[in-house]
């Protein structure tokens, strides 16, 4: 079968949906490239490669529209599409928030083309490159303790390049990689089984951490939780790690989303231009990060993309909007647009980033005569409406300013606005994901456990 080039398909997509009636159309290709291996105890578990290539198309007729998605591309499959697609969008409802950007709205945010953001390695790891690190991150976790088994070995790599296109706006693509090495390990002692990971996630493989440190990260993680015992009951300060608290930042993503102010399903929905954290705490959103996993220069409605201030100074800056949810809310977009194939346009992030405060980690556990040092997170009881926020919690006791003993089977509970007030960003950060955190410190929370040490 003859290859399409992206540029004909879209070009066959916007064509032939015209001739069937759309007054506007918008299409998205994405071809996908990648290979994944499980590995545990020096032998393969899973070995995949694959090689995909999707398009989804947005028609509209004045205000209905529908979304149709397909993975067969050849021209006649193409043409189908766009006729199906617009004889679903004649027979859907009106809806006055469906549209695409104007000429306008991307002419007031134009793609920073010059900006380079350095989203891709064109180097591609092979299966021998896989294997090899798979074994040296195994090999090296087995021999620092007997005490150790492996649970297995994830080693990954991604290529994955986007187009857009819509009735207004010319092909745009955008082109990412993403690299990802991880282990998990299990320690028996004493009949008690602890378990616990590392992993590392970059865009660049020779920026992933060496496989002695992935595999030393981990072995201490899990060795350090041996004898672990339930915590005190009370109210106590604790200090979230790096890893854990990114949770608290996931959870402002989620109640800053123009959806959920839309649908009125967020504690923050009325809190727009008020001071609700604490004044340390600032927080953006920025697609422009070099190298980073989310960064983009145009978001899911074609527009270029900007920097944003959230949180400054603990004042609630800006909602996560998108063109609909901006015009719902009576605000304007900050091209935060994300979407899948068979989807319309959500708010979502690029890089969210909880900005990094003044004083070190070591300085909050000094200054702390009981408290909790959480590390690990399990369930979720959270309430983005209410704010009631209970969590299953594993880590160390604080006593005297020291790390003294790990600590399981507890349970963290509070209010998530009561944790907005009372939280300090320590200096720790490291930018390891699309939301990126440092250390939090929270002045108070209750503890669940029972113990009476």
């Amino acid at each position: 079968m003859k290859r399409i080039k992206p540029e004909q398909i879209i070009g066959i997509l916007l064509d032939e949906s015209k001739k069937n009636g759309s007054t506007d159309t918008e299409v998205i290709l994405s071809k996908k490239t990648g290979k994944n291996l499980s590995f545990r105890n020096g032998k393969d578990e899973y070995l995949e490669e694959f090689d995909e290539f999707k398009v989804g198309l947005k028609t509209f007729y004045n205000m209905k529209s529908s979304t149709i998605s397909s993975n067969k591309i050849d021209e006649f499959t193409l043409r189908k599409l766009a006729k199906k697609s617009c004889e679903i969008t004649s027979a859907s409802p009106d809806d006055k928030f469906s549209f695409i950007a104007t000429s306008a709205d991307l002419k007031k945010n134009p793609i920073k083309k010059n900006l380079k953001i350095n989203t891709f390695d064109d180097y591609e790891p092979s299966i021998s490159d896989f294997r090899n690190k798979a074994n040296n991150i195994e090999d090296f976790a087995l021999n620092h303790s007997s005490k150790l088994k492996s649970d297995g070995v994830q080693i990954s790599w991604t290529k994955t390049k986007t187009f857009y296109a819509s009735s207004n706006c010319l092909i745009k693509s955008h082109v990412t990689s993403n690299n990802s090495n991880s282990i998990v390990l299990i320690s028996n002692y004493d009949d008690k089984m602890e378990r616990d990971y590392h992993y590392s996630s970059k865009t660049h493989y020779a920026d992933l951490e060496k496989p002695e440190l992935i595999a030393k990260k981990a072995c201490e993680r899990v060795l350090k939780k041996i004898g672990a015992e339930k915590p005190p009951t009370g109210k106590f300060p604790i200090i979230f790690e790096p890893r854990v608290s990114k949770s608290i930042l996931s959870h402002i993503a989620s109640a800053l989303n123009g959806s959920s102010i839309v649908n009125n399903t967020s504690l923050l929905k009325n809190d727009l231009n008020k001071t609700i954290f604490n004044k340390n705490v600032n927080i953006v959103d920025d697609p422009h990060l070099n190298k980073g996993q989310g960064s983009r220069l145009f978001d899911g409605e074609g527009l270029g993309t900007k920097k944003t201030n959230l949180v400054l100074n603990g004042k609630l800056e800006n909602f996560l909007l998108n063109l609909t949810t901006g015009k719902q809310l009576n605000l304007k977009t900050n091209c935060n647009a994300v979407r899948g194939l068979s989807s319309s346009p959500i708010p979502g992030i690029s890089n969210m980033i909880l900005l990094p405060g003044n004083d070190d980690e070591d300085s909050f556990i000094r200054n702390i005569k009981e408290g909790f040092y959480v590390t690990e997170l399990i369930g979720s009881s959270v309430s983005l409406i209410t704010g009631d926020y209970s969590r299953g919690a594993s880590g160390f006791w604080i006593k005297n300013g020291k790390i003294s003993r790990p600590i399981s089977e507890a349970t963290i509970a509070g209010n998530l606005k009561n944790i907005f007030m009372n939280m300090f960003p320590c200096n720790n950060l490291k930018i390891e994901s699309s939301i990126s955190a440092p250390s939090i410190f929270i002045n108070e929370i209750t503890v669940a456990g029972g113990s009476n040490v």
